[in-house]
């Protein structure tokens, strides 16, 4: 009696969400893609040289999971990919706690606006040739090779760090995508990367988007409760 504990659900804990925004255009769909970074809790206990309970600090790796993947119907209006997103970023767990990350390159600033001017505050990527990111000189956004995007993904994957649910409804879409991304290397010895001629590479890059954001580190973690995508 007289106190406020919470007894549903487990204790609160540092996560972080991201959800990356692939816009698609005339001949590819639009793709979602949710990651959640977090470290996990410490467990050691130790005792200082006053004889206090201390706790360690965790040792461990953050951890990425794919909590959700989605592409929305071919020829969907960025009109209603702005209304889907607004709603999938005003329920729980995204409410208030996620990051909108658009990958907005070849659609241009003009769709990048209509997310500004729903109030959503989505961070804009540009995806270049070479090796390099950096943030633009007007602040909105930021210019990141697809080398960097890509290099960020296989490492988080082959690391095992990334954490991806077959029971995803289009975690084999993503897989297949996988498979047929590779690197092409001109006779000029520069590097492009994308899907074999005819196939799709949006779920990719929107998890890579995604990923990449994540993975810059924990400056916006904020303490949420658990829950489910849904």
């Amino acid at each position: 009696m007289g106190n406020n504990i919470d007894l549903v659900g487990p204790p609160p804990r540092k996560r972080r969400l991201t959800l990356g925004l692939d816009l698609g255009q005339t001949i590819d769909p639009t793709a979602i893609a949710i990651v959640e970074r977090y470290l996990p809790p410490a467990t050691t206990f130790f005792f200082d040289d006053e004889g206090k309970e201390v706790e360690a600090p965790p040792t461990v790796r953050p951890i990425y999971q794919n909590l959700w993947l989605e592409r929305l119907p071919l020829g969907t209006s960025y009109v209603a990919i702005v209304a889907a997103v607004r709603a999938m970023l005003a329920r729980p767990p995204l409410l208030g706690c996620a990051e909108l990350v658009i990958d907005r390159t070849g659609v241009g600033r003009a769709v990048y606006d209509l997310f500004v001017e729903a109030g959503l505050s989505p961070i804009g990527i540009t995806i270049t040739s070479g090796d390099n990111e950096h943030r633009e000189a007007d602040r909105s956004g930021w210019r990141v090779s697809k080398l960097a995007l890509v290099s960020r993904l296989q490492a988080l994957l082959h690391s095992g760090e990334l954490k991806i649910a077959k029971s995803l409804p289009e975690a084999p879409a993503l897989a297949a995508e996988l498979q047929d991304f590779r690197a092409t290397i001109s006779e000029s010895g520069n590097a492009s990367f994308g899907a074999r001629s005819g196939r799709h590479d949006d779920l990719v890059l929107a998890l890579a988007v995604a990923a990449w954001w994540a993975a810059r580190g924990p400056e916006n973690e904020v303490s949420i409760r658990y829950g489910l995508f849904g």
